[in-house]
C-alpha cells in the first residue's frame, strides 16, 4: 500500500534522489537532468500571493522504498482548488500501475482537506496528458507559453472535479 508522508528540509537528499531518477522527464521539460538543488527549489517555489504554509510536499513511500515525490498548493488558483505541482515516480517503478495508485492517494487527500478541484499543468514536450485523462482530468483549454534555456514548449492547464 503507498503512504504518503510528509516531507520538510530533512528529507532534501531523499527527494533530491527521487528528482535525480527521473532523467525522461527532466529531458523533456528541460533538456538537461535535474539540477543538484531541485529538491531545495520544489520547496522554494510557490505561486504569486502563496505562503509555505499553502504548500504541501510529500514522499510516496512503499515500505521502506521512496517511490515518488508530489507538490501540492492548497487553495490555488482558487480556495476551492489544490493545485498539483508536481507527480514524480522514480523511472524504475513507472508503467507498474503506482502513477495511478499514487494520485488516487493525493486525490483521497485533497478530498479530505475539503477541497472540490485539483488542477496541474503539463508541458507539451512531456507525454503524460493521456495518463492525466485516464485519471479523469479534462484540458481546459488554457495554455502559456513555456520557455527555458533548451525546451520551447506550451503548458497546457487541465482541471478534475473530484
Amino acid at each position: 500500500m503507498i503512504e504518503l508522508v510528509n516531507a520538510n528540509q530533512g528529507d532534501l537528499p531523499r527527494i533530491q534522489s527521487i528528482l535525480e531518477q527521473n532523467r525522461t522527464y527532466h529531458m523533456n521539460i528541460s533538456g538537461k537532468n535535474a539540477n543538484d538543488n531541485a529538491a531545495e527549489k520544489l520547496f522554494e517555489t510557490l505561486p504569486h500571493k502563496k505562503s509555505p504554509e499553502d504548500k504541501l510536499v510529500l514522499i510516496a513511500r512503499k515500505g521502506e522504498i521512496d517511490l515518488g515525490v508530489i507538490d501540492l498548493i492548497h487553495g490555488y488558483p482558487d480556495a476551492d482548488t489544490a493545485y498539483l505541482g508536481l507527480l514524480a515516480i522514480i523511472e524504475t517503478e513507472q508503467r507498474k500501475g503506482l502513477g495511478k495508485e499514487i494520485y488516487l492517494a493525493v486525490e483521497k487527500l485533497v478530498k479530505e482537506v475539503g477541497l472540490k478541484k485539483i488542477r496541474l499543468a503539463v508541458v507539451e514536450t512531456n507525454p503524460v496528458i493521456p495518463f492525466w485523462e485516464k485519471m479523469g482530468f479534462q484540458l481546459t483549454g488554457e495554455m502559456k507559453d513555456y520557455r527555458n534555456k533548451k525546451v520551447h514548449s506550451q503548458s497546457l492547464l487541465m482541471e478534475k472535479i473530484i
